[in-house]
């Protein structure tokens, strides 16, 4: 049955792939913030670093800051935006050191407890993507105070059978725990006892949450990104097979079948990146080299047909003009032609003068 599941988890992520590429194979962006960066997320997980497709997302993504008086650095002025971005920025290999890696990470952290009561803006959304982002980085030391302030605030909304207020937030605070969890053994943090048991009460929920007809909100983002935290974290039991099976059918059920997409890009973007971790978990891929291997030998990767703006202006402050090879050749043989007829008025006009 294993094999049966991963042949399924194969075909289902190379028909997504498929269509994630060719949403953007013109541009290589997906039109915005959210789609992009969850797009650029599940890409690398089968882009090696010296990709095409990852360093044009990941310059389109730097293009669409915007900068604070060079204090901070954020997207649309938007937690979600911003946190989002600034996550898919370290997957894609931006350096931390970077000016505007950290200089976001501390916009993010200037919103803090605007309102008193140690969060962001009072959203659980918010909330929980300002501290995934943080977490992502090297901040966990600075920031510690404010993951700890925050997560309390989080708990809060805990329910007695483990669920934070959604599926989709209890599995937001399982991979908050499983980082800062990290990050604790790292920096010799010390953390209350509380927090781990209230991720294996959110654990114990979500798999004992799963339903056939809609795993846990009938969404494929929402399933996505909750089966990405839960195999993240190593919390999906991957030796039940039949609870694999149950995930896998939902996946590959609700994938559209001529096209390979969950609605639109952020779903299948969260499908993709969920189907992955799964598929990490089931065949104990310890890193993500050896994922990205396994994933471009079931699928090649399409080339980018990004064609070069006509007038482009450049940072020194110059334009230059790109022109197709057609009309470069046609210019050619223009100029050519012009400059062949002038050289002969020229020197018609000289021979005129000549024998005048």
């Amino acid at each position: 049955m294993k094999q049966k599941l991963l042949k399924e988890i194969y075909n289902t992520l190379a028909k997504g792939y498929d269509w994630l590429y060719h949403q953007a194979i013109d541009t290589g962006h997906w039109g915005d913030i959210r789609s992009t960066a969850l797009s650029s997320i599940a890409l690398e997980l089968r882009e090696p670093i010296n990709s095409k497709w990852l360093s044009t997302s990941r310059n389109w993504l730097l293009g669409e800051q915007t900068s604070v008086n060079d204090t901070y650095f954020h997207w649309n002025e938007e937690v979600w935006d911003t946190a989002m971005a600034i996550f898919s920025l370290n997957q894609l290999h931006l350096n931390q050191k970077d000016p505007r890696y950290q200089k976001t990470i501390d916009w993010i952290e200037n919103l803090f407890n605007k309102t008193k009561r140690q969060n962001w803006h009072d959203e659980p959304w918010e909330t929980s993507w300002a501290l995934i982002a943080i977490l992502e980085g090297n901040n966990s030391q600075k920031y510690f105070q404010t993951i700890v302030n925050s997560l309390d605030w989080l708990l809060s909304f805990k329910s007695s059978n483990g669920m934070i207020i959604a599926p989709h937030y209890t599995a937001y605070y399982i991979m908050i725990f499983s980082k800062l969890n990290n990050a604790a053994s790292q920096y010799k943090f010390q953390l209350d006892e509380k927090y781990s048991k209230a991720a294996d009460e959110a654990t114990y929920y979500l798999v004992n949450e799963i339903k056939p007809d809609i795993l846990w909100n009938g969404e494929a983002w929402a399933n996505g990104q909750i089966l990405w935290a839960l195999c993240y974290a190593k919390r999906f039991p991957v030796s039940n097979e039949n609870l694999i099976d149950t995930v896998v059918n939902w996946f590959a059920l609700n994938q559209e079948s001529d096209n390979g997409n969950w609605e639109d890009e952020e779903d299948t973007a969260s499908a993709l990146i969920g189907l992955c971790h799964l598929l990490m978990r089931m065949e104990e891929i310890e890193n993500y080299d050896e994922l990205r291997r396994r994933l471009r030998d079931k699928y090649e990767t399409p080339d980018l047909r990004i064609k070069p703006k006509f007038i482009e202006h450049h940072s020194n402050g110059y334009y230059s003009v790109n022109l197709s090879p057609f009309l470069l050749r046609a210019a050619i043989i223009i100029s050519t032609v012009i400059s062949g007829i002038w050289l002969i008025l020229e020197f018609g006009g000289y021979l005129l003068k000549l024998f005048q």
